[in-house]
């Protein structure tokens, strides 16, 4: 038994943490959690509304491609009311152009592809089109030769920043810029 007891103390006191160690330890990172949480919660609108605003222009992008591709013209539509953008091919552009006719694209086609607007998020249209009669949409048309009717879109969050996305009527090309 005593030649347990040597070699246990020829080892030395054990090693380890004090409980008071490790008190003061979780202490130290909560307080740093505590001040770096609100910073990083903070930043979450802002993320949300570049992430919105990228998905809208690579609708638009999308809608701009498929028109060129498949030779057909294609509409993407801003719903305010419900909040989304939907694009759909379209068989004539007269179609978009009667009277209700966006209205009746939206309501009776199975749309291709629709991306809902996320809350916080508001948009806004800057530059209405004469022929349209429904407030609440608001269409960009794109044709086979990649031109398109233009239009400019205004994102924004409670927090009042802002993006707007903006289609070439000329080029289609779409682009995006914060204000």
């Amino acid at each position: 038994m005593s030649a347990e007891r040597k070699s246990l103390k020829a080892c030395g006191p054990a090693s380890g943490f004090t409980l008071f160690e490790l008190l003061v330890v979780m202490l130290i990172i909560s307080l740093m959690a505590a001040l770096v949480m609100p910073k990083m919660t903070a930043s979450l609108p802002g993320v949300r509304l570049k992430s919105t605003t990228r998905a809208v222009a690579a609708s638009l992008r999308y809608a701009r491609s498929r028109a060129v591709y498949e030779s057909t013209p294609y509409v993407a539509v801003f719903d305010s009311a419900r909040k989304f953008l939907a694009v759909e091919p379209i068989a004539t552009p007269l179609d978009a152009a009667e009277s209700g006719g966006i209205r009746k694209i939206l309501d009776t086609s199975d749309l291709e592809k629709v991306y809902e607007i996320p809350d916080g998020i508001e948009f806004g249209i800057l530059n209405r089109p004469a022929g349209v009669e429904d407030p609440d949409v608001f269409p960009i048309l794109f044709f086979p030769g990649g031109d398109s009717t233009g239009g400019k879109i205004i994102l924004e969050n409670l927090r009042r920043r802002q993006y707007t996305v903006t289609v070439d009527a000329i080029t289609g090309i779409v682009a995006i810029e914060r204000l």
